[in-house]
């Protein structure tokens, strides 16, 4: 598989935002959840913008609930937006 993802990051205030940009998979689910433990602790939110995702792939959303479900406390600031955010929380 070709690998065609990438995440945009901006700070706005004590907020974190990520734009997840192509094809989410387990790779990409890795790499958010690095972002995530990354700035979970520096911020007050960290809002996850899924509208430029093009395909969201089982396996990547396996990981992501599993690594949400494991480091809940520090992940309770995560907010998912966007036009695949339910699939993201699911």
């Amino acid at each position: 598989m070709r690998y065609h993802f990438r995440m945009s990051v901006q700070r706005k205030k004590n907020n974190m935002h990520l734009k997840l940009i192509g094809d989410f998979d387990g790779s990409s689910a890795y790499q958010l959840v690095e972002k995530l433990k990354e700035y979970c602790m520096k911020s007050d939110h960290v809002i996850i913008d899924t509208n430029a995702l093009r395909e969201i792939h089982t396996f990547g959303l396996n990981i992501l609930s599993y690594h949400m479900l494991k480091l809940k406390g520090p992940l309770s600031n995560v907010s998912f937006v966007g036009v695949y955010a339910d699939r993201m929380i699911a």
